[in-house]
């Protein structure tokens, strides 16, 4: 049997650092740039024989090992299942490919490529179905709705994808992306804004309960644009913690599965190097909330916000603002 330490340690030895390091102004410029979606390419789309994995776009990047099940094909080694994708110091992750491999004489070797980067998917589970089978389900991050493409493409929407072995265990059969979930849209939503942990005006929590009949998928950042008099005065900035909540660590930004009635949340803070102003053009008297997928309909709240540079977290199950 593959140990999972020995596949991460044989790709993470392959992980190659290109281009020059940029020089970085100013720590918004930094967040900009690191909230900036890559190109695909950067996981090659047929991983070569020895299994490297490269995350090559940014020289912050970095391979990370995600989700990872075992199976065992009737009369061959154990196989291993295992998810990568590449995040940047921000956590903001780049598409997923997911493997299939055995263990050999003199190391292991490929049996198929399950999922790559072009099929434009988050994965944040592989489930095994039965023996003989597993499931893969994600966040579709691909190019918008368009004529001609699978009814499935839905930016922000949660799919799933059903991988078989055939042939005694030397390949897979991969079904097409089955959708699960739509995602979620501010109309659906009962959008609240309250006061969040700390000391008052340090915090605020969005909180995002589904009123629809049926569920819908959220992940990543909600857009939130503080405003004067109607006004756009600034913008928030994707920051996956800071002192009062958000993701903990290294752990990959959730896909929050919401069903009806259910609630997410995230939450805002300022930047830590901030202080509160007391007037002038940085002063908010409402929030203009939406999401990256659906900000043409944003949710429009009354609120007191004294920061120019509020720092976004990501959004998470329940209703704390944080996931640890």
């Amino acid at each position: 049997m593959i140990s999972t330490n020995r596949v991460m340690l044989a790709i993470a030895a392959a992980v190659l650092v290109v281009g020059g390091v940029a020089t970085v102004n100013s720590r918004r410029a930094h967040r900009y740039q690191a909230e900036q979606r890559l190109e695909s390419s950067a996981i090659p789309h047929a991983p070569v024989a020895d299994n490297s994995f490269a995350c090559t776009d940014d020289p912050g990047f970095t391979a990370r090992l995600g989700a990872s099940v075992t199976i065992k094909p009737a009369g061959r080694p154990v196989q291993t299942i295992t998810e990568w994708h590449c995040v940047d110091l921000a956590g903001n992750r780049e598409n997923s490919t997911v493997l299939a491999t055995e263990p050999t004489a003199t190391g292991y070797r490929m049996v198929s490529v399950l999922l790559k980067p072009d099929d434009d998917l988050h994965v944040d589970g592989l489930k095994l179905a039965g023996t003989d089978a597993l499931t893969i389900s994600g966040t579709y991050w691909g190019p918008l709705p368009a004529p001609g493409l699978p009814g499935w493409r839905l930016t922000g929407g949660l799919v799933e994808r059903r991988a078989q072995l055939q042939n005694g265990g030397a390949g897979y059969v991969v079904a097409a992306m089955h959708p699960i979930a739509k995602p979620c849209i501010i109309p659906n939503l009962d959008v609240t804004l309250d006061p969040g942990p700390g000391d008052p005006d340090t915090s605020w929590l969005l909180e995002f309960r589904n009123h629809a009949t049926s569920p819908c998928a959220m992940a990543g950042y909600p857009t939130v644009y503080p405003q004067n008099r109607g006004a756009m005065i600034s913008r928030s900035w994707p920051t996956r913690a800071g002192q009062y909540g958000g993701v903990a660590g290294t752990l990959t930004l959730p896909t929050v599965l919401l069903q009806p009635g259910e609630s997410a949340s995230a939450l805002l803070e300022p930047d830590r190097a901030e202080q509160p102003v007391s007037a002038g053009t940085c002063t908010a008297d409402q929030l203009s909330i939406g999401f990256p997928v659906d900000d043409s309909r944003p949710a429009v709240l009354p609120v007191k916000l004294r920061w120019c540079n509020p720092e976004i977290h990501p959004i998470v199950p329940g209703t704390s603002g944080s996931l640890s």
